[in-house]
């Protein structure tokens, strides 16, 4: 089987995109994240903060909703001590798909930005 397609958003914080192997016709991430859904209980609200926090800027949207409530979910349930080895499968890949693993994130660059080197001596 081979690996899933790089969504170009990664490509681009990686610094690995390439117009001739990126689709021209993927679909744009719709929207910001937002806050969870009205019937998440109190611990999956905690965890889908904890997860919108902790991703990396510019990689969930809000069409990633449904991937980050399977994951707060998940993350719920493994902070209570109910889950089982498959969940926790699920649960890591979800993860990875944000870059929040630390073989995920170490595939992702991001730019950070230089300061002024003509205001440096001002500090």
């Amino acid at each position: 089987m081979s690996k899933p397609p790089k969504p170009t958003a990664l490509k681009m914080l990686q610094g690995t995109a390439q117009p001739c192997r990126m689709n021209p016709h993927e679909p744009e991430a719709v929207g910001q994240l937002g806050p969870p859904p009205d019937y998440c209980d109190d611990a999956e609200e905690k965890a889908w903060m904890d997860i919108s926090a902790a991703v990396p800027h510019g990689v969930a949207f809000g069409s990633d909703a449904l991937v980050v409530e399977i994951a707060a979910k998940l993350m719920a349930e493994f902070r209570g001590g109910e889950i089982s080895g498959a969940k926790l499968q699920v649960l890591r890949g979800c993860l990875a798909e944000f870059g929040m693993t630390p073989a995920s994130r170490s595939r992702i660059v991001v730019k950070k930005d230089k300061p002024n080197a003509r205001f440096e001596r001002f500090k």
